[in-house]
């Protein structure tokens, strides 16, 4: 089932609080746009269709997955969802990296990181968040910008000062003058939280969240996205098996930022659902080992 509500306002006069100068908006054109057929994928099908249909517009939509559901908010930030919502976003972001990351966030600090990250100011916010039995376990905080917007908001809160102003400026340099590219879609948070669920679904909750966004950011013919994580994650493990590329590696808790071709991961999307991911599983395998040098 897919629910689409179609805000009045249109996207280019939207970003950056509706700033007629902020660079995307001579950009962010809406396009007529194919995109490959997920092999009856009903997931894959139903985002194609919400998204292809919608691209001019503030969107909320859901998607079911049983016995999950998943409620994007494209071109809303986290100040645009109700308190309650905010509140339980909140507390699954504090159970996630409180618990796997050793940080230490509080309900407060919480909201206030992902009102920030998710600001219209410096590009197009989407949320997505992941509901178990009517419960958030998990969520991803993406933003759709140009590359001279990338600042240190889109890099690990570890890093030291220093650190996160030498991964803009090294950032900037590739995508302007390696890649050529205009736009980015930048990962900033996704996280899933530990719950009571064996499914096959359970296990490739990360690619399911991701979709959405990529796909959106694609539409919008931004060619690359980034994101960073660490290498003992599961976002490493299926990152490096579609052949995203590691861009560079942190010293910090092993971080590794990573980017890689909204295009080709929406082509090999189809491989890492349930219903072909076996018939694809030796192919993943041997991108994964080849990059970690294993015969």
């Amino acid at each position: 089932m897919v629910e689409n509500i179609a805000a009045n306002d249109v996207l280019k006069n939207n970003i950056g609080n509706a700033s007629n100068k902020h660079p995307l908006n001579s950009h962010f054109l809406p396009l007529t746009q194919t995109y490959i057929e997920p092999e009856k994928n009903n997931f894959l099908s139903e985002v194609n269709k919400s998204i292809d249909t919608n691209l001019t517009s503030s969107l909320k939509t859901i998607y079911s997955l049983s016995p999950y559901q998943i409620k994007f908010y494209f071109n809303q930030s986290i100040s645009d969802l109700e308190n309650k919502q905010q509140e339980e976003l909140a507390s699954c972001f504090c159970t996630i990296f409180n618990n796997s990351w050793k940080e230490n966030w509080t309900l407060s600090s919480a909201i206030k990181s992902l009102k920030k990250i998710s600001s219209p100011e410096d590009g197009i916010p989407i949320i997505g968040v992941l509901y178990h039995n009517h419960t958030i376990v998990g969520f991803i905080v993406c933003k759709l910008k140009s590359i001279s917007n990338i600042n240190t908001k889109d890099f690990p809160y570890s890093l030291p000062s220093n650190k996160k102003k030498e991964s803009v400026n090294r950032t900037k340099h590739f995508y302007q003058n390696i890649l050529n590219a205009e736009s980015v879609l930048v990962i900033q948070e996704i996280g899933i939280a530990p719950h009571n669920e064996k499914s096959l679904y359970s296990k490739l909750l990360s690619p399911y969240l991701c979709y959405p966004a990529i796909k959106y950011a694609h539409n919008y013919k931004t060619p690359a996205m980034l994101f960073w994580t660490n290498t003992s994650s599961q976002a490493f493990n299926w990152g490096i098996s579609i052949q995203w590329v590691p861009f560079h590696f942190y010293l910090n808790n092993d971080l590794v930022l990573f980017q890689g071709s909204t295009r080709a991961f929406i082509e090999s999307a189809y491989k890492l659902f349930p219903e072909t991911i076996r018939t694809y599983s030796k192919e993943l395998q041997k991108n994964k080992r080849n990059y970690l040098c294993k015969i």
